[in-house]
Protein backbone atom coordinates (compact mmCIF):
# COMPACT_ATOMS: atom_id res chain seq x y z
CA UNK A 1 0.00 0.00 0.00
CA UNK A 2 1.48 3.32 -1.10
CA UNK A 3 1.68 6.16 1.44
CA UNK A 4 -0.30 9.37 0.78
CA UNK A 5 2.94 11.31 0.20
CA UNK A 6 3.98 8.74 -2.42
CA UNK A 7 7.34 8.09 -0.73
CA UNK A 8 6.79 4.83 1.17
CA UNK A 9 5.20 1.45 0.63
CA UNK A 10 3.87 -1.14 3.09
CA UNK A 11 4.62 -4.66 1.91
CA UNK A 12 2.72 -7.40 3.75
CA UNK A 13 4.59 -10.66 4.23
CA UNK A 14 5.54 -12.62 7.32
CA UNK A 15 6.11 -9.17 8.77
CA UNK A 16 5.10 -5.74 7.60
CA UNK A 17 7.86 -4.06 5.61
CA UNK A 18 7.78 -0.27 5.25
CA UNK A 19 10.01 0.58 2.32
CA UNK A 20 11.19 3.99 1.13
CA UNK A 21 10.67 4.07 -2.65
CA UNK A 22 14.03 5.79 -3.11
CA UNK A 23 15.71 2.76 -1.45
CA UNK A 24 17.05 4.81 1.46
CA UNK A 25 15.61 2.68 4.28
CA UNK A 26 13.42 -0.22 5.30
CA UNK A 27 11.58 -0.86 8.57
CA UNK A 28 9.97 -4.12 9.63
CA UNK A 29 7.12 -4.60 12.07
CA UNK A 30 5.62 -7.88 13.34
CA UNK A 31 1.93 -8.51 12.79
CA UNK A 32 0.10 -7.53 15.97
CA UNK A 33 -1.47 -11.00 16.12
CA UNK A 34 1.10 -13.12 14.34
CA UNK A 35 -0.70 -16.45 14.12
CA UNK A 36 1.63 -18.02 11.59
CA UNK A 37 0.56 -21.48 10.36
CA UNK A 38 3.00 -23.40 8.16
CA UNK A 39 4.90 -20.16 7.57
CA UNK A 40 1.80 -18.25 6.41
CA UNK A 41 -0.79 -15.99 8.00
CA UNK A 42 -4.30 -17.51 7.83
CA UNK A 43 -5.77 -14.12 6.86
CA UNK A 44 -4.92 -11.05 4.82
CA UNK A 45 -4.17 -8.16 7.20
CA UNK A 46 -5.96 -4.85 6.73
CA UNK A 47 -3.77 -1.73 6.86
CA UNK A 48 -4.06 1.99 6.05
CA UNK A 49 -1.77 5.02 6.23
CA UNK A 50 -2.54 8.11 8.29
CA UNK A 51 -3.10 11.05 5.95
CA UNK A 52 0.27 12.68 6.78
CA UNK A 53 2.22 9.43 6.11
CA UNK A 54 3.74 9.57 9.62
CA UNK A 55 2.17 6.31 10.78
CA UNK A 56 0.00 3.44 9.64
CA UNK A 57 -2.73 1.36 11.27
CA UNK A 58 -3.77 -2.29 11.30
CA UNK A 59 -6.73 -4.15 12.75
CA UNK A 60 -5.66 -6.59 15.44
CA UNK A 61 -6.77 -10.06 14.37
CA UNK A 62 -8.64 -11.57 11.43
CA UNK A 63 -12.20 -11.28 12.78
CA UNK A 64 -14.01 -9.85 15.76
CA UNK A 65 -11.05 -7.56 16.13
CA UNK A 66 -10.61 -5.94 19.50
CA UNK A 67 -8.36 -3.03 18.62
CA UNK A 68 -6.78 -0.84 16.00
CA UNK A 69 -2.99 -0.74 16.29
CA UNK A 70 -1.23 2.49 15.28
CA UNK A 71 2.41 2.09 14.19
CA UNK A 72 4.51 5.25 14.13
CA UNK A 73 7.50 5.42 11.81
CA UNK A 74 9.45 6.92 14.71
CA UNK A 75 11.10 4.69 17.32
CA UNK A 76 8.03 4.56 19.56
CA UNK A 77 5.99 1.50 20.56
CA UNK A 78 2.68 0.89 18.78
CA UNK A 79 -0.49 2.29 20.33
CA UNK A 80 -3.57 0.09 20.64
CA UNK A 81 -7.00 1.75 20.36
CA UNK A 82 -10.04 -0.33 21.45
CA UNK A 83 -12.74 -1.01 18.86
CA UNK A 84 -16.42 -1.69 19.54
CA UNK A 85 -17.54 -5.30 19.41
CA UNK A 86 -18.04 -6.51 15.84
CA UNK A 87 -19.48 -9.38 13.92
CA UNK A 88 -17.44 -10.96 11.14
CA UNK A 89 -14.33 -9.72 9.41
CA UNK A 90 -13.37 -6.05 9.60
CA UNK A 91 -11.36 -4.09 7.02
CA UNK A 92 -9.88 -0.61 7.15
CA UNK A 93 -11.31 1.54 4.37
CA UNK A 94 -9.13 4.61 5.02
CA UNK A 95 -8.12 7.35 7.41
CA UNK A 96 -9.37 10.91 6.96
CA UNK A 97 -7.05 13.95 7.05
CA UNK A 98 -8.27 14.59 10.60
CA UNK A 99 -7.28 10.98 11.46
CA UNK A 100 -10.81 9.74 12.09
Amino acid sequence: MLSPDGKKLIWIGRRYHVLALDGSHEQTFPHSTAQVINGLLPFIPSVAWLSDSSAWVEIQGPSRASSLVVHSLEDTPPVSVPLPAAVGTQKIVGVTPRTR
